[in-house]
């Protein structure tokens, strides 16, 4: 015996003959003949079938297995199987299912079927009573019938009516319920699919609208917590209050958002400090305001998202444009503070009749002296030595200090003095803004050009503190300048000292009093001697007034052969060394730069913020 790896029950391999089971039930009457059976058959009787019927059957199965690829597909050849019907007499011959041919116990009641038996040749003709082998076409001929077996006795009236009962309990769906049921299948497939997707909207549209929600309800959470927090100190004896400054500058536009805290009758604290820069500076859209509008409204935001709602109302806002305001003409100037007043006039915070002004030198130095010192803790303490201001900006220059000397108080000039009332203290302090000197405005006086007047006819600027073989364009208050080097055969740094000494001669008031106060130095200061590696570019440092003329003798020996960053870095270098000098500080005298002081800028946005709220609080006190 051989076993199929597939099949658990064994069976023979095939051989040619193959054996035809016939078992057929009769339906026919006992009046009626087998159209099938020969003479002498009885076939109709439910006898042996006749020769001739047999021989009638076995012609058409070898004619049906003669044809090509017989015997390998079950059911291809149950299909091809010819009707054999041809009267009402005749048994109903049906292709068989595989299960059946496989040899399945389970077999059909009633109509005789006809199937294809094996994975060789071979046919099944099923009936009850008879059974026969038929060889294949092509493999001899030859038919053996086996003895008739007994007729069985007729079932009785009563199993036959319980057999048709049973039958009708067992129908087959009709072909119309078959095609309903195909049509629902997919139908109903839509639908879920139909009711998935929707339901996957509802619920992505729910889950996004409760992020927002989380999100919105997060925000005012947070609000209010700051709020709530802010008025919370207020009640435990801490005012807290806001100030919103703008810095207008030359090169860019900085907002300023300052939080303190006061306690009754004492001096304010800073407790955090939000800053955010945008370029180009304020004086680039003189010639079309309505394009400033969309740069102040983005910093306003900047003020809205870090202030609590309920202190707006109660925040100053103010903006202070710096030098390059002050340096076009008045026309232009006052239609851009207007425009920028009226987008102040939109916001919701506190806005007075002097939210937009052009600073002028002296308030500037005077501010910036306030930042420093405020920082430094020398308001807080009196009697505290103060530091002296340096500030370098690209229009301007400010130095500020508060004298101690009285010979320095009386040899000063006109409008070099002023006095502060701030914190119920009057300081009088030596401050003087230069216009013009500022370390872009310098540059264009080394190189011969004249502020807001392009070269007559594009004509090359050329200076001795460029490199020789330099070429180039140079860009300043919306005007492009054609620049080169001078052709030189002595030292450059000689050159250009003598060139920056003309511009710096008489115009800087000498104070010998500086060499014994303290200074901090900030903006290009600190930017050029990061930019050398005199100090570190993060953390700043501190350098003597000499350190800037070593560095500017070294660049500009060896320009020619080490090219810098910037064209200009022996210009710059030649023109601080040399400014400071004029102001009196000698070669040793030390200098600290920085940017930040305890994580806040350096600018004189602090001090303008803190003497503006003082304002304030002054006027509301001589009110009440």
């Amino acid at each position: 015996m051989w076993r199929h790896p597939r099949k658990s029950r064994p069976f023979r391999r095939p051989v040619e003959a193959q054996t035809v089971r016939l078992r057929a039930e009769s339906r026919a009457r006992p009046d009626e003949e087998d159209p099938y059976a020969g003479p002498g058959s009885d076939s109709g009787r439910g006898g042996p079938l006749g020769h001739t019927g047999v021989q009638t059957r076995r012609d058409h199965f070898r004619a049906d297995l003669a044809r090509p690829g017989v015997g390998h597909d079950p059911a291809p050849n149950a299909r091809r199987l010819p009707r054999l019907r041809t009267g009402p007499a005749a048994p109903r011959l049906h292709a068989a299912p595989a299960h059946w041919a496989r040899g399945a116990p389970t077999r059909p009641r009633g109509d005789a079927t006809c199937t294809w038996a094996g994975p060789g040749l071979g046919i099944s003709w099923l009936a009850p009573w008879v059974e026969a082998e038929v060889t294949p076409a092509g493999a001899g001929s030859g038919l053996r019938l086996p003895p008739a077996p007994r007729r069985p006795t007729p079932p009785p009236a009563a199993a036959v009516a319980q057999s048709s009962a049973h039958k009708e309990m067992r129908k087959i769906p009709s072909n119309g319920n078959l095609k309903m049921t195909k049509v629902a299948y997919p139908l109903g497939l839509l639908v879920s699919l139909f009711i998935y997707v929707a339901y996957i909207k509802w619920h992505w549209a729910s889950a996004t609208q409760a992020f927002f929600s989380i999100t919105e309800v997060a925000t005012g959470a947070r609000r209010g917590q700051q709020a709530r927090t802010a008025l919370g100190t207020a009640a435990r004896g801490h005012e807290v209050f806001y100030g919103i400054m703008f810095d207008a500058g030359s090169t860019g536009t900085r907002v300023h958002v300052f939080q303190f805290t006061r306690q009754p009758r004492g001096t304010p604290t800073l407790t955090h400090e939000t800053f955010k820069a945008l370029k180009p500076g304020l004086s680039a859209y003189a010639d079309d305001v309505e394009k400033s509008t969309p740069g102040i409204q983005e910093l306003l935001d900047v003020a809205k998202q870090d202030i609590p709602f309920d202190f707006w109302k109660a925040t100053p806002l103010v903006l202070k444009a710096t030098a390059g305001l002050r340096l076009l003409p008045g026309e232009k100037a006052q239609k851009l503070l207007e425009k920028v007043k009226e987008v102040f006039k939109a916001s919701p915070f506190l806005v007075g009749d002097d939210c937009v002004s052009i600073m002028n030198g002296t308030d500037e130095g005077v501010s910036a002296w306030i930042t420093i010192n405020f920082l430094t803790g020398s308001l807080e303490t009196p009697g505290r030595s103060s530091v002296g201001m340096l500030d370098l900006g690209g229009g301007s220059t400010q130095i500020t200090f508060l004298p101690r000397v009285e010979g320095t108080l009386h040899t000063s000039p006109p409008g070099h003095l002023t006095s502060l009332q701030m914190f119920n203290r009057t300081y009088k302090l030596y401050s003087y803004s230069y216009l013009g000197l500022g370390l872009m405005s310098a540059r264009l006086a080394i190189l011969g050009g004249v502020e807001g007047t392009p070269a007559a006819d594009g004509k090359e600027l050329v200076s001795p503190c460029l490199s020789p073989s330099f070429k180039g364009e140079w860009e300043h208050a919306e005007i492009t300048y054609r620049i080169s080097g001078q052709k030189a055969a002595v030292n450059l740094h000689e050159l250009c000292a003598s060139r920056v000494s003309e511009i710096l001669r008489n115009q800087v008031h000498r104070v010998a009093e500086v060499k014994d106060v303290d200074f901090y130095a900030f903006s290009y200061y600190y930017d050029l001697a990061a930019n050398v590696g005199l100090i570190d570019a993060e953390k700043g440092g501190s350098l003597t007034v000499g350190d800037f003329e070593i560095a500017a003798k070294y660049v500009c020996r060896t320009v020619e052969t080490q090219p810098q960053s910037s064209p200009f870095l022996c210009m710059d270098l030649t023109y601080v060394s040399l400014l400071l000098r004029e102001f009196g500080f000698p070669g040793n005298k030390v200098l600290k730069l920085t940017r930040k002081i305890d994580n806040v800028e350096t600018s004189w946005a602090l001090g303008a913020a803190f003497h503006y709220i003082d304002s304030l609080n002054s006027r509301k006190s001589r009110a009440s």
